[in-house]
């Protein structure tokens, strides 16, 4: 084959781009950029082929005939009914592409799939790692009293405005119930709120009464 246009998805429901190719002049790369006949095949489950275009006169064609193109395979790169782009493998010289080749191109392009998948998996997970990060440092650095807690009503995390509010040292507090910052007349209070999130209920803001180490 003699040139070869790879599309990928910007993001999960995202447009489908040109991400590399080969075998073109470089000023026709732009023209390809979100060439539709290539690109939209990423929304298809099975490979398309492209044969005789020499002699197609349809529109959508002439891209492929302006770069030499006779013939070309588009094969959707998809992953568990996720689509994450195309891959096109195109010819100069012949009008049509045997069966063996395509399915060799169909492999090729489930590998490569495969390997897009882990790599925007990779991404995606380093994203939310520096979000946590991000995040958890104005958590931290926040006069504002924070506390995080689970369903069953124990504190995971407490910053220092907390601390500061409630008389302890963060760690004294991590992994005990949240009770022990709740007056015994407010303790219905914590069961009903625990019982909303369980139930997947939304918490308005409201004002309570929480009591001291001291």
């Amino acid at each position: 084959f003699d040139a070869f246009f790879l599309y990928l998805r910007d993001s999960q429901e995202g447009p489908i781009k040109l991400y590399a190719a080969g075998g073109i002049p470089h000023d026709m790369e732009e023209e390809f950029l979100e060439y539709r006949l290539l690109a939209e095949v990423a929304n298809e489950q099975a490979a398309v082929l492209f044969e005789g275009i020499n002699h197609r006169r349809e529109p959508e064609y002439a891209l492929l005939r302006k770069a030499r193109i006779s013939a070309a395979i588009a094969i959707p790169l998809r992953v568990e009914n996720r689509s994450l782009g195309s891959l096109s493998f195109a010819s100069w010289s012949r009008e049509q592409i045997a069966v063996d080749e395509s399915k060799l191109l169909t492999t090729i392009a489930q590998y490569l799939a495969t390997a897009v998948d882990k790599e925007n998996t990779a991404i995606e997970l380093k994203k939310f790692k520096e979000a946590n990060q991000w995040m958890g440092a104005i958590v931290a650095s926040s006069d504002d009293a924070i506390i995080s807690k689970n369903l069953d009503g124990i504190i995971k995390s407490c910053n220092k405005g907390a601390a500061r509010l409630f008389g302890y040292e963060a760690g004294e507090i991590v992994g005990k119930p949240m009770k022990i910052l709740i007056p015994d007349d407010h303790l219905e209070e914590e069961i009903d709120i625990l019982n909303r999130i369980r139930d997947g209920k939304q918490i308005e803001h409201f004002e309570t009464v929480r009591k001291r180490k001291d």
